[in-house]
């Protein structure tokens, strides 16, 4: 629409192959087909010194394949019958002072199943209907701000201040949204200090990742029997890095 904005607009259609499990309560999966559409902008604003995008979609699902394990611990995909995404995204980038940006995100994300009957591995023959339930790994909001500051500090040489959160709403890692197989809303806070050379020959930073300790997870298997094992992911780490680069 002119030299500072664009707008788009996309429809798109996939599939994704059906297939065989080698074991499970389905011996065979559907193909999964999707039709995707979107509606977005792009700005520059304040002469360049920002740009701020944003972007609404849909995505109608037909078969969609779902992941889940046996207790046993083997694979096991089947098909829900229908599915709908619906999502929103947000993102600006400023520049407010020389050597300064800032970045902000959210998103949000109304995921479930359209319509979706299964059977937990344990009572194969009780079949519970999953209709309305969240999708795995889909959390509904979603937030991010990370700021960067980059400055001389001699001749010849610069530094760079670098931080960023980013918060996540609650999300489960099955299909029956069991609040014991999931993941609870969290945020993690990260750091980085840094030194080099005008030229970026050489790179020695000091980093600090996760520096709230936020116990969480980003997956599991679910054994039933015997209990759930959780994909824990690292506490509080510092560190130093030293890169060079011929």
């Amino acid at each position: 629409l002119g030299d500072d904005l664009m707008v788009y607009a996309s429809a798109t259609r996939g599939f994704k192959s059906g297939g065989y499990n080698i074991t499970g309560t389905e011996p065979a999966y559907d193909p999964e087909d999707i039709w995707a559409y979107e509606v977005g902008l792009k700005s520059s604003l304040f002469g360049g010194l920002a740009q701020f995008n944003s972007a609404v979609f849909y995505y109608d699902y037909k078969d969609l394949q779902v992941q889940s394990f046996t207790p046993q611990g083997t694979l096991d995909i089947t098909n829900a019958a229908d599915s709908t995404i619906v999502g929103l995204e947000f993102e600006i980038t400023a520049s407010p002072v020389e050597g300064m940006q800032i970045y902000a995100a959210a998103s949000y994300l109304d995921a479930t199943y359209d319509d979706y009957t299964t059977a937990r591995a344990t009572a194969p023959d009780v079949r519970v209907d999953l209709s309305d339930n969240q999708l795995n790994f889909a959390p509904e909001f979603m937030f991010t701000v990370a700021g960067d500051y980059r400055f001389a500090v001699s001749n010849g040489l610069e530094a760079s201040v670098q931080a960023d959160v980013r918060w996540q709403d609650q999300s489960y890692f099955s299909a029956f949204n069991d609040v014991n197989f999931g993941q609870s809303s969290y945020a993690l806070v990260n750091a980085q200090v840094s030194l080099m050379p005008t030229s970026e020959k050489w790179k020695l930073s000091v980093y600090g990742r996760n520096l709230a300790d936020k116990d969480y997870t980003v997956g599991a298997y679910d054994f039933s029997s015997t209990g759930v094992s959780n994909f824990i992911t690292e506490p509080r780490v510092f560190g130093l890095r030293l890169e060079y680069h011929h």
